[in-house]
C-alpha cells in the first residue's frame, strides 16, 4: 500500500479497549434500576450500541427525561470506572503514533463514539489527537462515510490518500466508501469479517505497515521487503507444522481456511504480529478475490477435500472445492499479481503404475475422484504459466507424522496409533507398495519451494517421497519401536494401489532430500501421546471422513487439507 497522506482511526478496538469499562457501567446502571445484566447481557445486547438503544432495549420506550438521566448515567458510571482502573492504548499504538509523528504523517479519530474524549483521556491520549470527529458530528454513522469524510475534510487531505484503521466489518465498509485504503485490526489475528479491508494485521506494527508502504506496485515480490504468502487450508494437518516455520523465516504469513476443525491448531501463532487468519470458504469467489487483492508474492494452496474417503462422500462437495474452487483460484492469483504459486497435489495422480521407478515424466492415470481433480489442477495450473507467474506442483507422498492438527487417518499414523492403544496392530493388504514422507521434511520442502530460483522451479512438478515400503514392512517397523511381542492382525482389501515413487528430480534439481526417517514420525507420535497431546484416540477429530459424517451440515459449507 502506498505511504498515505494521513490516517484516520477508529477508537474502540483499535486505539483502546474500553469493553470492560462499558460493561460494568452498564450492569452497574442496570442493578441500580432492578435489573439483572451480566456478561453475556452485554454481549448480546449493548455491545457496538448506542446508549439510547440498549436502553430501550433492556427498558423498554422511556420518557425524554428519564432517558437523558439514565444516559448521562451512564457516562458518570463509565468515568467512575476509568477513575479506578484507568485504560491503557491496545499494543503498538503509541510506537505507531509516535512513527506517524516522526514522518510527518498527520492522523485523526472517527468514531462512532459520543464520548471519545473521555476514553483517549484516561488512556492520556486526547493531547495527541487534534482532529477527533463523534457521531454528533455528522448526520450518519457507519457504515455510511460521513464520518471518515468529516475527519479528512478537516485534515485537509484527499480521502483517496488516507489510511482508515478499522477493527469491525461495519467500519472497513464505512472506510471502502468514503474511498479510503483500509486496514483492518483483527485482534488476536482472527479476521472475522474483515476480508474486504484492502490489509488485515494483527497489530498496529509501525515497521511492518509504514515500512512496507511504497510508491511502487503491490503484491509484487520485493527486493528489502517482507514477502507476503496466502496459505489456503492452513489450519490443516500440513499448514499447522507449515505456518510456523514461514513466520520464522521472517515472512507474512495470512492464512484463508473454513475452519472445519477449528482454529486450535494455529493458537500458537495466534498473536504474531506478521501473521492473519482469515476464516473463509475457497469456493466463495468474492471472498478470495478480496483476500487476493490484499497483495501476496506467493500462494500456497493446501485448502482441499484431503482423501478418497472424504472425496467420495459427496461428489458435488468434492468438485466444487477440489476443482471449480481452484479453477478460479489459479487465475485470480495471476491477476492480482501473486508471482509464485505453490499447489499441493499427490502423488495419486499417477495412478497404478508397473514401472519399478515412478518418475514425473510419466503419463498421468488418476483411478480416484480426488486424484483425478488433483491432475485437473496441474492442468489448470500448467496453463497460466508465463514469464510473470512461477507455478510448481508438489506431487507428495502420504504423510506422516505429529501436526497440532493431527491425522490419524494416514498410513504411519493410524497404524502407530493402534500399537499404542489397542495393543495390536491391524493391516489391509500388506503387499502394498506406498511412499512415505515426514511431515517436517514436506514442509521444509514448500520453504524451500518459496525461495528457490525461478528458472529451477517455474512449471515444474516434483515427487516427494522419503522411504518406499509396502504396508506390511510399515507395521512391522512400527512395531519393532513400540513393542516387538505385538500382534499384526491381516486383513484382505480391495485396495490395490502399488507404486515406488522416485524423488530423484528434486534432489537432482534442488540438491534437496529429506532429513526425517519414517522411524522418526512413529517416535514424534509416540511422544505426542505419552505428553497428552492425543487425549482421546477416538475422537472424530483425528479422522477427516468421520469428522464429516460428523457434522454435514458444517463440513457441505468448506473444508481444508
Amino acid at each position: 500500500m502506498r505511504r498515505p497522506d494521513a490516517v484516520l482511526f477508529d477508537l474502540d478496538g483499535v486505539i483502546v479497549d474500553s469493553t470492560p469499562a462499558h460493561a460494568a457501567a452498564w450492569t452497574a446502571l442496570f442493578a441500580e434500576e432492578g435489573v439483572a445484566f451480566g456478561p453475556a447481557d452485554y454481549e448480546a445486547v449493548a455491545l457496538g450500541r448506542s446508549r439510547d438503544a440498549v436502553l430501550r432495549e433492556v427498558l423498554g420506550d422511556l420518557a425524554p427525561d428519564r432517558m437523558a438521566r439514565l444516559m448521562a448515567r451512564k457516562v458518570e458510571l463509565v468515568r467512575e470506572w476509568l477513575d479506578v482502573h484507568g485504560l491503557a492504548p491496545l499494543p503498538g499504538t503509541t510506537a505507531f503514533l509516535d512513527a506517524l509523528d516522526a514522518a510527518g504523517i498527520p492522523y485523526a479519530i472517527a468514531t462512532s463514539s459520543r464520548t471519545p474524549e473521555l476514553l483517549l483521556g484516561a488512556a492520556g491520549l486526547l493531547e495527541r489527537f487534534a482532529v477527533i470527529v463523534d457521531r454528533d458530528d455528522v448526520e450518519h454513522g457507519k457504515p455510511e462515510p460521513d464520518l471518515y469524510l468529516e475527519a479528512a475534510r478537516r485534515l485537509g487531505v484527499d480521502p483517496a490518500r488516507c489510511w482508515v484503521v478499522e477493527d469491525a466489518p461495519v467500519g472497513v465498509e464505512a472506510g471502502l466508501a468514503a474511498g479510503c485504503r483500509v486496514i483492518g485490526l483483527a485482534a488476536g489475528g482472527v479476521d472475522h469479517g474483515l476480508s474486504r479491508a484492502h490489509r488485515v494485521v494483527s497489530r498496529l506494527d509501525a515497521e511492518a505497515l509504514l515500512g512496507a508502504a511504497t510508491p511502487g506496485r503491490e503484491g509484487a515480490m520485493r527486493a528489502g521487503m517482507t514477502t507476503k504468502i496466502l496459505v489456503t487450508g492452513g489450519a490443516g494437518y500440513l499448514g499447522a507444522v507449515l505456518v510456523p516455520k514461514l513466520l520464522a523465516k521472517g515472512y507474512e504469513v495470512t492464512v484463508l481456511d473454513c475452519l472445519l476443525f477449528g482454529s486450535k491448531p494455529l493458537e500458537p501463532v495466534m498473536a504474531h504480529p506478521r501473521f492473519t487468519l482469515v476464516e473463509a470458504d475457497i469456493r466463495d469467489h468474492d471472498q478470495v478475490d478480496a483476500v487476493l487483492a490484499r497483495g501476496f508474492d506467493v500462494v500456497v494452496h493446501l485448502a482441499a477435500i484431503s482423501n478418497d474417503p472424504s472425496s467420495d462422500l459427496d461428489a458435488d462437495l468434492t468438485t466444487g472445492v477440489n476443482l471449480t474452487a481452484i479453477e478460479h483460484l489459479m487465475p485470480s492469483a495471476k491477476k492480482h499479481g501473486v508471482k509464485r504459486f505453490l499447489y499441493a497435489s499427490s502423488a495419486s495422480v499417477y495412478g497404478i503404475k508397473d514401472t519399478p521407478d515412478v518418475t514425473e515424466d510419466l503419463e498421468l492415470e488418476p483411478i480416484t475422484l480426488y486424484a483425478k481433480y488433483k491432475a485437473a489442477g496441474e492442468q489448470i495450473l500448467a496453463g497460466l504459466v508465463d514469464d510473470a507467474f512461477c507455478a510448481v506442483s508438489v506431487r507428495a507422498a502420504t504423510v506422516c507424522g505429529y501436526s497440532p492438527r493431527l491425522r490419524l487417518d494416514l498410513t504411519i499414523n493410524i497404524l502407530t496409533s493402534h500399537a499404542l492403544t489397542r495393543g495390536a496392530i491391524r493391516v489391509f493388504g500388506g503387499s502394498q507398495l506406498r511412499p512415505n514422507i515426514h511431515i517436517e521434511d514436506l514442509t521444509d520442502f514448500y520453504v524451500t519451494l518459496v525461495e528457490a530460483p525461478r528458472d529451477l522451479v517455474q512449471g515444474q512438478a516434483f515427487n516427494v517421497s522419503a522411504e518406499n515400503a509396502s504396508v506390511m514392512q510399515l507395521a512391522e517397523m512400527i512395531r519393532d519401536a513400540i513393542d516387538p511381542s505385538l500382534p499384526i492382525d491381516v486383513e484382505p482389501t480391495n485396495d490395490n494401489r502399488s507404486y515406488h515413487l522416485s524423488a530423484a528430480k528434486l534432489r537432482e534439481t534442488l540438491g534437496w532430500a529429506p532429513n526425517h526417517s519414517l522411524g522418526e514420525a512413529v517416535s514424534d507420535l509416540k511422544a505426542a501421546f505419552e505428553r497428552g497431546d492425543v487425549p482421546n484416540v477416538d475422537d472424530a477429530w483425528y479422522r477427516n471422513v468421520v469428522w464429516m459424517k460428523q457434522f454435514p451440515g458444517f463440513w457441505r459449507t468448506g473444508a481444508t487439507l
